[in-house]
Parts: structure tokens; C-alpha cells; sequence
């Protein structure tokens, strides 16, 4: 399906994925993204995520608008 590293996602790519050099480290920051049709999908993300980053994931995602947080 894909992966993300702390800087960086990869969609639909597995042998990006194998290689992918960052781990995945979770913290308590969360990228929302919203479909047409009112779907919605939350993801945790690293603590390095920005705003750009959710923003560009929501545009892999062909997502009409998207939401960064945190708990």
C-alpha cells in the first residue's frame, strides 16, 4: 500500500518501502485528509511532519482538503 519515513511518503510503492532509509518513529501528531463523498482518512505521522507534508500526502491522495494535529 505505502510507507512514510520522518521526512517523506511513498505511495503505492513497495520497493521504495523495502528501501526506504528513515524508520517510521510515531509520535503524537496526526495527518487527516478528506475525499469527495465525505470520506476520511487519519494516519499518524513522525514528529518532523510539517503542514507542507500533510498538505502534499492529502494531494497523493487526491484528497480535496486536509487536516494536521496533534493529542
Amino acid at each position: 500500500m505505502g510507507c512514510m519515513s520522518d521526512n517523506k511518503f511513498f505511495i503505492l510503492d513497495e520497493k521504495v518501502c523495502a528501501s526506504a532509509s528513515a524508520p517510521f518513529i510515531p509520535s503524537n501528531k496526526f495527518c487527516s485528509v478528506v475525499r469527495s463523498g465525505n470520506w476520511r482518512g487519519t494516519t499518524a505521522v513522525p514528529s518532523s511532519w510539517t503542514n507542507t507534508l500533510c498538505a502534499d500526502f492529502a494531494i497523493q491522495l487526491r484528497a480535496i482538503t486536509n487536516q494536521m494535529g496533534s493529542i
